[in-house]
Formats: structure tokens, C-alpha cells, sequence
């Protein structure tokens, strides 16, 4: 009816005029309207008659709350910890098909995150915990260094749908070296003067490979003692995370004593047989100085014993 006019205002900042129809009954109508934000609104009615208009005499507040979950119109944000000893935090901001934050306590039990390993079968479930009307948070406490996938799922009547979410992998670090499950292996026996290589497997509290750089494990000392002569030894990194390699050159025969310390305390300690190389007799040869001699007198020859590379090997008691 053009005599009636109903408008509406809300708190949310929206204003609308209602659309009004004649119900068929007299002194009846009704008026439909739409409103997209929460908030509460005013309805007032305005009747226009011989050129005047008059408001009807009261303003009905009505209270507009958030409609159901929207998955595809709602996100998810998680944030790398400094390493695997700290939980992984994640937000999810839910909202309905308008905008609205939705989503009150209840309904918790309908929200989970869910983590699974790139590259593993590993796959783990957090439940979420109520901050505000429609934002829940996530500590996920991962201890398994490397790639993951999360996902925030609302179900809604038995359906369960993925909430969006711009990032949806994070890579997790390893924790710092822990002694405990650490490692060091060397080889015995070894040549005199050859560099002796051992391999090392430096991990964290959670048993994940630790380190890729030597500038990340300026804690862990490798010392050699061949024979309690000290032997300069170097760590360089081998590639893969947690994975070194301790070099030294032993230069006397009998032990070489390898330890490997984190700070003052020692994860590995090896005694490395030192011994000299195999002679190759196609590389050795003899040495006479004088190709003549006289019959009576006493001729001095030199031999050479030498190894694959060419290098004099060999002692008395060889």
C-alpha cells in the first residue's frame, strides 16, 4: 500500500524501506524486509494521509544475529613456531553467506583442525577452542620436523566441508641438538696420513634431524688425540638436515681418540686404529747407487716401499 511506508534502520549501518502488502484483512498488513549485518533494528511505520505524513506511535527493535557457517565465505591462518618444541598456532575467523562473524561455543564440537605430513601417512586432529563470536583458536602441538598441510572442516548435518584458507602448508624446524639422540660413527682401522672421515647424525629432543649449516651447531666440538698429540679436526655439513662430517688426518700409528661434544657434554667417543698403508709392490722399487762393484766390497742399495699413490710406506717391524 503507497499510504504506508515502514523503514527500517540498524546498528549495523544499514537503512531499507520495507515492502509492504495488504493482507486481505482489514487494518492489516505486512512488511518484509532484508537486512545483511548483525546488529539491532528499528522499525518504524509512517502512514501518509491528505498530504501529511504521521508515524505510528511506537519503534519495534528487532535483534539480527548471524546466519549459519558459510565454510567457503570463512578463513583459516596458521603461524610457524621458532621450532617443533612450540605449538603451531592457527585462527580461523568463521562467517555466514553475509560476512557476519558466526559460530557461539556450541559448536566447537563441529570444528577441528586437522594436520597431515607431506610425504608421510601421518595425519593428526586438534580440536578447537572458542575466543569470540566467530573466531576459535589452535594450539597444535607437532613435534615432527618437516611439511605440513592443515586444514580447518566444519561439519553441518553430517556434511563436512574445508574452511578456506590463503596458506595451507607451513614447513616445521627441527628443535636444538639434544646429546641424547645424537650419533657418531668413525672408521677403524685407518691409514697414517690419509683423512679419516666420520659421519655424524646430530638430532632433537624429538628424535628430527638437526642442523644444516656448521653456523647452527657452533656448540658441537669434534677433538682428536692420535697418540695425545692433538690432530686439527673440522665438521663440515653433508647435505641432508643433521647430517656431518668429521674429518682429521692421523699422523702417528697406534689410536687415534675421537670424541664429539655438545658443549661440555659428550655424545660419542670412538678409538680409531691408525696403521700404515699396504705396500704396492708396482709402485716400490730399489735404488743402487753405483751400477759397478768390486768383488770384497761391501755396495749399499736403497728400497722404496710405496703405496697405491706413490707415497713411502712401511717400518722395522713390517
Amino acid at each position: 500500500s503507497t499510504a504506508f511506508r515502514i523503514q527500517v534502520e540498524s546498528s549495523g549501518g544499514e537503512e531499507v524501506d520495507a515492502d509492504v502488502e495488504y493482507t486481505g484483512a482489514p487494518g492489516s498488513f505486512v512488511a518484509t524486509f532484508k537486512l545483511s549485518r548483525v546488529g539491532t533494528a528499528f522499525v518504524r511505520a509512517y502512514y501518509a494521509s491528505g498530504g501529511t505524513i504521521q508515524m505510528f506511535g511506537n519503534t519495534q527493535q528487532v535483534l539480527i544475529g548471524a546466519g549459519e557457517i558459510d565454510p567457503q565465505n570463512s578463513a583459516f591462518s596458521c603461524f610457524p613456531p621458532e621450532d617443533v618444541s612450540t605449538p603451531v598456532v592457527c585462527i580461523a575467523n568463521l562467517r555466514d553467506t553475509t560476512g557476519n562473524p558466526s559460530g557461539l561455543s556450541m559448536v566447537t564440537s563441529s570444528i577441528r583442525l586437522s594436520a597431515s605430513f607431506v610425504g608421510g601417512l601421518e595425519v593428526m586432529h586438534f580440536p578447537v577452542k572458542f575466543e569470540a563470536e566467530g573466531r576459535f583458536s589452535v594450539n597444535a602441538e607437532i613435534h615432527k620436523a618437516g611439511k605440513w598441510n592443515f586444514v580447518v572442516e566444519y561439519t553441518r548435518n553430517g556434511v563436512m566441508s574445508p574452511v578456506h584458507s590463503a596458506k595451507e602448508s607451513l614447513t616445521l624446524s627441527a628443535a636444538t641438538v639434544d646429546h641424547k639422540y645424537s650419533d657418531m660413527n668413525c672408521p677403524s682401522p685407518v691409514v697414517l696420513r690419509s683423512e679419516t672421515v666420520c659421519s655424524i647424525t646430530l638430532r632433537d629432543m624429538y628424535k628430527n634431524p638437526s642442523g644444516t649449516r656448521v653456523d647452527e651447531i657452533r656448540s658441537v666440538v669434534m677433538s682428536v688425540k692420535n697418540e695425545e698429540v692433538p690432530v686439527i679436526a673440522t665438521l663440515v655439513a653433508a647435505g641432508p638436515p643433521g647430517q656431518f662430517e668429521g674429518k682429521f688426518m692421523p699422523v702417528n700409528l697406534g689410536y687415534a681418540n675421537v670424541t664429539l661434544h655438545l658443549g661440555t657434554t659428550l655424545i660419542q667417543q670412538h678409538d680409531v686404529i691408525t696403521r700404515m698403508a699396504d705396500i704396492n709392490a708396482s709402485t716400490s722399487y730399489i735404488y743402487c747407487p753405483s751400477l759397478r762393484a768390486t768383488a770384497g766390497n761391501a755396495l749399499t742399495c736403497t728400497m722404496y716401499a710405496r703405496n697405491d699413490h706413490g707415497v713411502d710406506v712401511g717400518q722395522a717391524a713390517e
